[in-house]
């Protein structure tokens, strides 16, 4: 693995499963003085972080826990949780599609995937569609309207090159000015052509996708499009996009899938859209002095063996921290 992926890849930062309805939390936003907006907010006396369960004994989110349920960690020291918000509420899901040559193989499975999803979704939920091969583009702005979806994921095509990096700096951008819950599916091998030929592919790098994604509050879940298991040794470039794929989703909060055929999907709809329907918001007041910038976050359910939780390993505060007096 090149040493410019190793810098690239730690400056990736878990994003925060942001974001919960707002009449759930509108309350004690009020009671702490903070907006009520959807964004992450980083103040000096209250940081929440949005965190997912799992049981994968039972392949489902785990709901009806409490904040006595949860252990949250800062920096390695455990803080007291003020409260534990769970919400169902709408999301925003923009699904990314790689009809690139090299993911020819799998156009099928692309085109019944973008559906599979659409029909997952309330009424009340947007899908978006972004498809790319050595271009990017929008075939289906965000709309609650599945026939609309159904007839755009008809016209794509396989062709060209790949622009991986370009292609998720757009994604990211696209949901500039959406509030509430957002993720982004990825459907692509991440073999972006730049990690052949420097000189090919994307203009953009993957540490710019990493400095993008550290910006935004958006879930990411990756669905690897892979013929095979790529090799370290023999299949370099395959093998590090697949690690820069896993990095992103993983980093996120959210999940990566290597499914060989249409039916190993059958399941993931369901999964992705259950894990984003459903997240606690823990809340609690940072318990040290010091200047802005990177903080470490870990949650633990300490007495229920077993169970998957997720949230971003962290978050980055724009301004000095104060301890309360």
């Amino acid at each position: 693995m090149s040493r410019g992926f190793v810098l690239a890849a730690s400056m990736v930062v878990c994003l925060t499963w942001s974001l919960l309805g707002q009449a759930n939390y509108e309350s004690l936003a009020e009671e702490k003085g903070i907006d009520t907006g959807y964004r992450l907010k980083v103040k000096a006396d209250w940081i929440y972080v949005n965190a997912s369960v799992w049981d994968p004994r039972k392949r489902a989110s785990v709901v009806g826990l409490r904040k006595e349920d949860f252990v949250i960690y800062e920096d390695g020291q455990s803080r007291a949780i003020d409260a534990c918000l769970a919400s169902e509420a709408p999301f925003h899901l923009l699904l990314l599609l790689d009809v690139s040559g090299s993911t020819s193989g799998f156009i099928q499975l692309i085109r019944e995937a973008a559906v599979k999803f659409s029909e997952q979704l309330k009424p009340e939920d947007r899908v978006a569609l972004v498809k790319f091969h050595s271009q990017v583009a929008m075939i289906q702005p965000f709309t609650n309207n599945r026939e609309a979806v159904k007839s755009a994921v008809a016209e794509i095509r396989s062709e060209g090159s790949t622009a991986f990096y370009d292609a998720a700096l757009a994604a990211v951008d696209a949901f500039r000015g959406i509030e509430g819950r957002k993720a982004l599916v990825i459907f692509s091998d991440g073999a972006d052509n730049q990690l052949v030929d420097a000189t090919k592919g994307s203009k953009a790098t993957f540490q710019e996708v990493c400095e993008a994604v550290r910006a935004t509050d958006c879930l990411i879940y990756t669905v690897l499009l892979l013929p095979y298991e790529p090799d370290r040794n023999r299949d370099v470039a395959l093998y590090q996009a697949q690690q820069q794929m896993h990095l992103l989703a993983e980093e996120t909060g959210g999940r990566s899938f290597k499914p060989r055929k249409a039916k190993d999907l059958a399941g993931v709809y369901g999964e992705i859209a259950n894990d984003l329907r459903y997240i606690y918001t823990l809340t609690f007041t940072p318990g040290f002095e010091g200047p802005g910038g990177w903080r470490e976050l870990r949650v633990e359910i300490p007495k229920r063996e077993g169970l998957i939780t997720r949230c971003r390993k962290g978050y980055s505060s724009g301004e000095t921290l104060r301890a309360e007096d």
